[in-house]
């Protein structure tokens, strides 16, 4: 399970952990960096007021991205 926060305002420090460094990146430079492959469409849902889900559906075999 993955948790993310979209926010306009924060206070306070990210904390990384043993299981990864935390770090702010703008939007515009996340195309740039190595990613998970369905990190844009992930997004879309936190952006997307008509859009509440970021599934993953196996049909035939094949991970397929469902959004709702």
């Amino acid at each position: 399970m993955v948790f993310l926060f979209h926010t306009d305002e924060f206070l306070g420090e990210v904390t990384s952990s043993k299981e990864g460094e935390m770090t702010w990146v703008k939007k515009s430079e996340l195309p740039k960096m190595n990613t998970v492959d369905d990190l844009l469409p992930l997004l879309q849902v936190m952006t997307d007021d008509n859009l509440t889900e970021f599934q993953y559906v196996i049909e035939n075999g094949q991970w397929n991205v469902i959004l709702k």
